[in-house]
């Protein structure tokens, strides 16, 4: 059983704290399902941050029914130049949870993992494919990332069901996450067939 931590990761821009109420909204919905009880609120936790008024922050908060760590590091992102994809039949990410030991096991690659035949998440972003000038986004996921929330929200992106043989229909995709935009971590769908050391 997956011990019950979790955290949030928190990007700030310029100094500014972005997509807070995501934030809180996920939070909120953590301590109902698994402390029953009302959450703390982040922005008493972020406030007496000193983060830097330029560049691109991300603040981690670890907690459990209490915040055990608030810290900030300056985000660079990473590029990727091999995906996989992985089975990931029965494993459950429905929290941010603290305790990643499974993705772990990928180091060499980034894997794209499915269930059912169905594309769902990358090892730390929520995905997006493009086709016929359109963002879509696989309805399959294993977190429900505020990224991935906010762009729905604001019709950025569509829910559309992925599968594994329907990727090549597809022109490119990318990764998002609470850090990354869209269209700012990009690749070719090809990658995905590249079986090149």
């Amino acid at each position: 059983m997956i011990e019950k931590k979790f955290i949030e990761s928190i990007c700030a821009i310029d100094g500014e704290i972005r997509n807070l109420a995501y934030h809180q909204r996920r939070v909120n919905q953590t301590f109902q399902q698994n402390f029953k009880r009302k959450a703390f609120e982040l922005e008493e936790f972020l406030k007496p941050l000193e983060i830097p008024k330029k560049g691109k922050i991300k603040i981690r908060v670890e907690y459990a029914e209490k915040v055990h760590l608030v810290e900030w590091q300056a985000y660079q992102a990473q590029q990727h130049k091999h995906f996989t994809l992985v089975e990931a039949e029965g494993f459950d990410y429905s929290f941010k949870y603290k305790n990643r030991d499974f993705f772990k096991a990928f180091q060499k690659f980034e894997p794209i993992f499915i269930q059912k035949n169905q594309i769902t998440d990358s090892s730390y972003a929520n995905l997006v494919f493009y086709k016929n000038r359109e963002w879509f986004t696989p309805e399959t996921y294993l977190l429900n990332g505020t990224k991935r929330q906010f762009l729905l929200d604001n019709k950025l992106i569509k829910p559309l069901g992925i599968g594994v043989k329907n990727l090549m229909d597809f022109e490119k995709f990318g990764l998002i996450n609470a850090m990354l935009n869209l269209e700012e971590n990009i690749y070719p769908i090809e990658i995905l067939f590249d079986k090149s050391s």
